[in-house]
């Protein structure tokens, strides 16, 4: 009998703290309806739920952080910022650290970013997005140990392509061509048909001076991507290490329709006579 009163006691208990912690059913439904808002592509559906969520429960932090979220997406900082830090001062939400540190990344507020994404480890060390945010900005800050480093520690928590293609393109930047491939490879089991990766890894095959594989990764890229400046200058680099000056000049006509500034860098490259690879311009970062 003894027994019987006290497990209904913590069952009573255990109830009472779910009631405190769970969303309220109004709560709720405004942030499925931000959901579905969210996975129709709709990120001003998806805040205007998401604001209806925490409004029926000013309690709800994942309401907050997905506020956040939609927010940033409609390129509204202060707001973004706003409900984030909201969900932190509700909970040590790993989460709502990385989205807040994602919005000092945008605004170029590049210490408190970092402390943001530091934060998020800290509370989650298992959480992929604080390590990637982390590695995006320390490959904004040409800190190329650093960004290793985090795209490192966020593949061996959830291997993304973008993941990939950063530390590819960092290993581009420090010259390591070989090391840039490996992870562009690795890029392509994951996905296939990643387009944007494709100028980059011919960078890599350029400096190599692997011109047949080269050729092929810019064409696969002008073939994905027909407005792709990158694969035409790429390929007419290619072209004039081959000793074909008259098909790089028709590249360079393509580039000055489509953008006269990487018109402008293949042209000198053409009037140089031969071309010279000499250490590479920073890779762009990957769009994604």
């Amino acid at each position: 009998m003894k027994r019987s009163i006290i497990g209904w006691a913590v069952f009573l208990f255990l109830v009472g703290i779910l009631i405190r912690t769970l969303p309220s059913p109004p709560g709720l439904f405004y942030f499925f309806k931000g959901k579905v808002a969210q996975a129709s592509r709709d990120p001003k559906g998806a805040a205007d739920a998401f604001q209806a969520a925490v409004d029926a429960d000013p309690q709800f932090v994942r309401g907050y952080v997905e506020l956040g979220s939609s927010y940033l997406v409609l390129k509204q900082p202060a707001a973004a910022e706003q409900a984030l830090k909201k969900a932190l001062s509700l909970s040590n939400d790993a989460c709502a650290a990385c989205g807040l540190g994602m919005v000092y990344f945008s605004t170029t507020r590049y210490e408190e970013a970092e402390q943001a994404f530091k934060q998020a480890m800290k509370f989650d060390p298992s959480d992929y997005c604080a390590f990637e945010g982390a590695g995006r900005l320390y490959y904004e800050q040409d800190r190329y140990q650093e960004t290793i480093d985090a795209f490192t520690q966020a593949i061996k928590l959830h291997p993304r392509d973008t993941s990939y293609h950063y530390l590819g393109n960092t290993y581009n930047s420090l010259r390591r061509f070989n090391e840039a491939l490996d992870a562009y490879q690795k890029l392509f089991k994951i996905n296939p048909r990643y387009p944007d990766v494709y100028p980059d890894q011919g960078m890599s095959y350029y400096w190599l001076k692997r011109y047949p594989e080269a050729a092929a990764a810019f064409k696969h890229a002008a073939e994905l991507r027909e407005d792709d400046p990158r694969a035409y200058y790429g390929m007419g680099l290619v072209q004039l290490a081959l000793g074909q000056k008259q098909k790089a000049v028709e590249q360079y006509r393509l580039l000055q329709s489509l953008e006269p500034q990487w018109a402008a860098l293949l042209l000198d490259e053409i009037n140089k006579g031969e071309p010279q690879v000499v250490p590479p311009r920073k890779s762009e970062k990957p769009l994604s």
